[in-house]
């Protein structure tokens, strides 16, 4: 298909609106699927580094409280 101007190219023979509201729903939802998982991983990260630390005191403080 060949279009005679950007304007006609951006028009779609009066389907733009549609097309383009597709092709920026499919951006928004491929950009979603790589930010979303990205974002859980870190706070699942951040998670587990506080669980850790938190196990790493109690083990301290439980050591301590043998040696007295």
């Amino acid at each position: 298909m060949q279009f005679d101007s950007f304007t006609a190219f951006v028009d779609m023979g009066g389907y733009g609106v549609y097309i383009w509201a597709v092709y920026g729903l499919s951006l928004v939802v491929m950009i979603a699927n790589i930010v979303l998982p990205r974002r859980a991983m870190k706070h699942i990260q951040l998670r587990q580094q506080a669980l850790i630390a938190r196990d790493n005191l109690t083990a301290k403080n439980s050591d301590s409280d043998e040696e007295k």
